[in-house]
């Protein structure tokens, strides 16, 4: 049905097509069955896979009833490698899934085991590190331990409470590292921003170093043009002169003999007088 819902299966002579038209149209606006369809798929894409074991239509009671002939009430770690792995070969996992759990379980325990040696420790709980180990409680069951675990799970306030049940009683003997975190921090934040201001003030000093060398020019030539004005205003002030002394011989006798005296000199410039080019004439005057 799935390849005819998805257009693969083309030659479905056997589906009425009045019938085919209806699970269309169900397919199409029902939102149970929508919901129903994206659960399964989350449910197919879930890393955990499928729960595979080798105990059969037999109830996890019975396989531990059955084990119990060791003398005592079997562990999780043993229930669950009988019952996941071959009846033929006990050294076989009936999945790569299955393998891990019990690795990293393994490794756990002996972490927890350690830990405990020479401190005074409570008993350790295994239905702590196994829950840990699995990614804790789902829906009120624990990953691979099966009803009959999960409704004699001892009741717990909140983990942190059952994890500070294996916490050591002097807790002298743990080291409080959040200090040093906090001070190596603080350290490394300060070298941090010191470089960063240092790295900025050379950026600064060579992309300015070029700007001092323009802003030098710049007054330079400043100095040359405002130096130029007062040549320029200098020599247009004399020319004006030796125009009215010119003009005023013509006007005068032509004929008589008294010499004429010199043209005045340039007149002198002051140091304090201002200018103002906008107000210069051209300096093509027509003095004819």
């Amino acid at each position: 049905m799935s390849d005819i819902r998805e257009g693969v299966d083309t030659t479905h002579e056997w589906l009425i097509p009045a019938y085919k038209k209806v699970l269309e149209r169900y397919w199409e606006i029902d939102m149970k069955w929508k919901n129903i369809r994206k659960k399964a798929r989350e449910n197919r894409a879930s890393l955990l896979g499928g729960f595979v074991h080798c105990g059969g239509s037999i109830p996890l009671s019975s396989t531990i009833e059955r084990m119990k002939q060791l003398g005592r009430t079997p562990t999780h770690e043993e229930v669950f490698k009988e019952t996941h792995t071959l009846k033929s070969d006990k050294s076989k996992w009936v999945d790569k899934c299955s393998q891990d759990t019990h690795v990293r379980y393994s490794i756990n325990a002996q972490h927890a085991e350690a830990q405990a040696q020479g401190m005074e420790l409570q008993p350790i709980d295994e239905d702590l590190i196994w829950e840990e180990v699995c990614g804790g409680q789902k829906k009120n069951r624990v990953y691979k331990k099966g009803s009959f675990f999960s409704s004699s799970i001892k009741s717990r306030t909140t983990s942190a409470n059952s994890v500070s049940r294996r916490a050591p009683r002097n807790q002298n003997f743990v080291p409080d590292l959040r200090e040093q975190i906090y001070n190596l921090n603080e350290e490394l934040f300060q070298r941090v921003t010191q470089q960063k201001d240092e790295c900025i003030s050379k950026l600064l000093d060579t992309c300015l170093a070029p700007l001092k060398k323009s802003q030098k020019k710049l007054e330079k030539m400043e100095r040359a043009i405002r130096k130029a004005k007062k040549e320029k205003l200098k020599q247009k002030r004399w020319n004006e002169a030796y125009v009215s002394y010119y003009e005023k011989v013509r006007a005068s006798n032509s004929s008589s003999a008294v010499p004429l005296p010199l043209p005045p000199p340039p007149p002198s410039m002051s140091s304090d007088e201002d200018y103002d080019d906008d107000e210069d004439e051209d300096d093509t005057e027509d003095y004819s």
